[in-house]
């Protein structure tokens, strides 16, 4: 009796620690996805809040408003500095975002940059979701 007792508590145990690093696992690979509904300012850039990247897959930007039919840049950032290339965002579109050499690092939080290109002198409103991390 005393050995089955133990035996179902050691299988128990193992369980347990099976499923507790098996969520860890999948938390630190799941994706984050951020969402923005936002006013670009004419000839400026606008930084949403930072979102931790969970693997090295390309960041992506799945815009579904722009006010006035107007066309942005989007690209990713770390703080301030962009690591990516920029890439016209049109009204309903979704543009991956590769990542510059060396900077697709999983852990780190980065934030959505979306700029009014140098020919649209007004504020321009922007809905949509982001994540730095695609499904691709």
């Amino acid at each position: 009796m005393k050995m089955k007792l133990i035996k179902i508590l050691t299988m128990g145990l193992a369980v347990m620690i099976f499923l507790g690093t098996g969520q860890y696992i999948f938390a630190k690979t799941t994706r984050t996805i951020g969402d923005y509904d936002t006013i670009v300012p004419g000839v400026g850039t606008w930084y949403s809040p930072a979102i931790e990247k969970a693997n090295g897959s390309n960041g992506v930007n799945h815009n579904t408003s722009i006010g006035g039919g107007k066309t942005l840049l989007t690209a990713i950032a770390y703080g301030n500095n962009r690591i990516t290339d920029e890439y016209a965002l049109t009204p309903r579109s979704r543009v991956l975002i590769p990542y510059h050499t060396g900077e697709n690092i999983s852990g780190r939080k980065v934030r959505l940059q979306l700029n009014t290109p140098w020919n649209v002198l007004v504020d321009v409103e922007a809905q949509g979701t982001w994540s730095p991390d695609s499904e691709d």
